[in-house]
């Protein structure tokens, strides 16, 4: 019998409308952005030796977006995205001497940004009759619904989502020049506010995984797992109580010192130091909790003690008793950036240069883990977790989603040794006057990245090495604390590995044509691009965490192996000093005079991603590769689903990870060509009126985001997204005075 929550749910699932599929389903969403803004800025010169200017920015962004997130491709879950940014600087420089000046900046940038289902309107919990979960009109919408095998639906569970950022700056700079040497001192502080909050799932996650209509009891993406939610019965369900935002302030401060040192005419060297210290954030109101290990134990600290109001029992521990401040991470104090850098002229003269530099960098990142790991959580809101009771499957169901005694709390947690991310950067480039107006350049650019973030599931299921009746049997580390709950845990010691042949050919402008041609070869590999979900199929966590280094390295999410771009100026030539009517005066003049052309060709590899099946226990599982995806690749997909295999569990292999790798597959390139079409005429000696006629994606080229990716999809291989949007046009005056 069809649960009557399923049937209205039903509603919103569209008919397939891709032949021999169960769900493919091609929707197109039209994106509306808005875009507004304005610059104002007062400069004056006090005196021979003492200029400053006031500056002043505002951006309004009102936009639709209908297809908010990578995984819903179903229409009716788009959002509004409005953004509200406004921008203050005053800058003072001083001319003490000839060889001395100071420049001291102080800015102010305060942005507003919100993101609102469509939906938000309507409390669709209310309306199909899911109890346990009221969030309020403020929150209200429709409920994220996911059936193993078909896209998910539902308004993105972080929305609305809510951000505010205040930002103070403070940068002076005194530069001294001595002889051969141009030194350069300075300090750069910057001390931030952000006002976020975090909703996800407070109208509910509920998921479908096949395993209640399953004879075997085992997870199957399709026809099984829509089964279960026809059936209104879900494997897990999930909820959070709270969403008051976080309210976190920091500071980070630059310390440098550069030397431009002029040894002769033909040999200069850059000589550098940085110091950069970013503190933990502070929360206003002590809202903080980190998740500290020990063994197969954690325990949950905050700035302050915090225990049940009614029973008294201690559910948070002061920082101070376990030694640490009431920010709850330590700070990296260790973060000297030396670089180094040299131009040599070898001939003597300016048309052969060899340049190299080499320096360590830091990404002053501290802040985002903060905000993400250790505010907005437990105990000050709870994200709580229910999965099925195989001995009594109607305990769980969308009548009854949040069973009493069965909830699993899921805190999260980060080192409390924090290590900022190194970078070690280092190119070599030649460069070679061909002909008059033409340079060839040719470098090579690498990197290493050091103490990179990684999260990842300290709670996942790892194998015991057995299997009973082809199930392996698996064990959490913390399950004696939190069940099977995921606790999202992030420390510093992933990596990451980049190196690029970069060309480039340059005309100057000569007869009014200016041309630039760059291509770029490269290799990127990574342990992980990003501490946040990939975008291209990665897994949300590494599947085997006994093995992260190994098991996720591979290359980047962003990795493209070729990009070129070509690009040209042209002032055509006609009119007054030009090759054609050079004596063009008045009417004349200004019909066929001062017209430009203006054009961009873009040519980029594409780029990789994982492919995956749903499953039960490492929640994105890596397939096994029994062939080559690129073989006999069906009509309308990009690679050949059948070359892999879902993982079975034997008495060799106890475990359900695949032998894939991450991001084994590449996606389609990207084909673009902009071109514009500029008009200035001239109403006075210093003003001047341009006419602007611009399109972008000329020939209405398709470009295509990663395909379909889970293998259990009926879809999988098959794109469904596009990366840009068809033909613009764009029409344009300004006046420039």
């Amino acid at each position: 019998m069809i649960s009557p929550i399923a049937r209205q749910i039903l509603a919103f699932i569209p008919v397939s409308n891709i032949p021999g599929t169960l769900d493919g389903y091609v929707a197109r969403g039209i994106n509306r952005p808005d875009r507004n803004q304005y610059l104002a800025k007062f400069d004056h010169r006090i005196s021979d030796k003492n200029s400053f200017y006031v500056r002043f920015a505002r951006q309004r962004n009102d936009g639709y977006q209908a297809f908010p997130s990578n995984r819903n491709f179903y229409p009716g879950f788009g959002r509004d995205a409005k953004t509200r940014s406004d921008s203050y600087a005053v800058s003072d420089t001083h001319i003490f001497s000839s060889s001395v000046i100071n420049e001291a900046r102080f800015g102010y940038f305060n942005q507003d940004s919100q993101n609102l289902g469509q939906n938000r309107a309507i409390d669709y919990n209310a309306l199909f009759g899911i109890q346990g979960v009221s969030p309020g009109a403020d929150l209200q919408g429709f409920p994220a619904i996911r059936i193993d095998g078909f896209s998910e639906f539902g308004d993105r569970p972080n929305d609305p989502f809510a951000y505010k950022l205040k930002t103070y700056q403070f940068f002076d700079s005194l530069s001294v020049i001595a002889g051969q040497h141009n030194l350069k001192l300075g300090v750069d502080i910057i001390r931030s506010t952000f006002i976020e909050n975090d909703v996800r799932n407070v109208r509910g996650d509920f998921r479908f995984r096949g395993r209640n209509t399953n004879p075997s009891g085992a997870t199957s993406s399709g026809a099984y797992s829509f089964a279960d939610f026809l059936l209104g019965l879900p494997d897990t369900t999930s909820r959070q109580i709270g969403a008051e935002p976080a309210d976190t302030t920091g500071t980070q401060y630059a310390f440098f010192a550069q030397d431009n040192w002029r040894v002769t005419n033909w040999l200069t060297l850059n000589l550098g130091l940085r110091y950069e210290y970013q503190t933990a954030l502070s929360e206003a109101t002590g809202r903080l909790a980190n998740l500290l290990i020990n063994g197969n134990t954690g325990t949950l600290i905050c700035p302050q003690e915090v225990r049940d109001a009614t029973t008294g029992a201690l559910i948070c521990a002061a920082a101070a008793s376990t030694g640490l401040s009431e920010k709850l991470v330590n700070a990296d104090k260790n973060n000297f950036g030396p670089r180094v850098g040299f131009a040599l002229r070898p001939f003597r003269d300016d048309k052969t240069v060899f340049r190299g530099g080499a320096g360590i960098y830091y990404s002053l990142e501290t802040f985002n883990p903060i905000r993400q790991q250790l505010a907005v959580q437990s105990p000050f809101l709870n994200r709580i977790n229910y999965t099925r009771n195989s001995a009594s499957l109607l305990q769980l169901s969308l009548a009854n989603p949040f069973p009493g005694g069965t909830a699993e709390g899921t805190p999260r947690g980060m080192n409390p040794d924090y290590k900022q991310p190194e970078i070690y950067q280092y190119n070599l480039t030649i460069e070679r006057e061909l002909l008059k107006d033409l340079v060839l350049e040719v470098g090579y650019v690498g990197s290493q990245g050091r103490h990179l973030g990684l999260r990842y599931n300290i709670n996942a299921p790892l194998p015991t090495g057995t299997v009973v009746n082809g199930v392996p049997q698996t064990f959490r580390r913390f399950s004696a604390q939190y069940g099977t709950a995921t606790i999202q845990y992030q420390d510093q010691f992933g990596n990451s590995s980049y190196n690029a042949l970069q060309t480039s050919l340059r005309r100057r402008a000569t007869n009014g044509l200016t041309l630039l041609m760059s291509y770029t070869f490269s290799k990127s590999i990574d342990t992980g691009s990003s501490t946040n979900n990939s975008t291209t199929g990665s897994q949300d966590f590494p599947q085997d965490i006994r093995d992260i280094l190994g098991t996720q390295r591979g290359l980047s999410d962003f990795h493209r192996a070729h990009q070129f771009t070509g690009s040209f100026n042209y002032e055509l030539p006609f009119g007054r000093g030009r090759g054609f009517f050079s004596d063009a005066n008045g009417l004349v003049q200004t019909l066929i005079g001062g017209w430009q052309l203006n054009g961009i060709v873009s040519l980029l590899s594409g780029r990789p991603f994982t492919p995956q099946y749903s499953a039960a226990d490492v929640g994105a599982q890596r397939p096994d590769v029994v062939g080559d995806p690129y073989a006999n690749i069906p009509e309308g997909l990009l690679f050949n689903p059948a070359a892999f295999r879902r993982p079975t569990a034997t008495g060799g292999e106890v475990d359900l990870f695949g032998n894939a790798g991450r991001n084994i597959l590449i996606g389609p390139a990207f084909r673009t060509v902009d071109l514009s079409l500029l008009k200035n005429v001239r109403l006075r000696e210093n003003t001047r009126l341009q006419f602007r006629v611009e399109t972008f994606n000329l020939f209405n080229t398709p470009n295509y985001q990663v395909p379909v990716f889970q293998l259990d999809n009926s879809t999988a291989g098959r794109v469904s997204q596009t990366a840009t949007e068809g033909r613009e046009f764009q029409f344009a005056v300004k006046l420039l005075f």
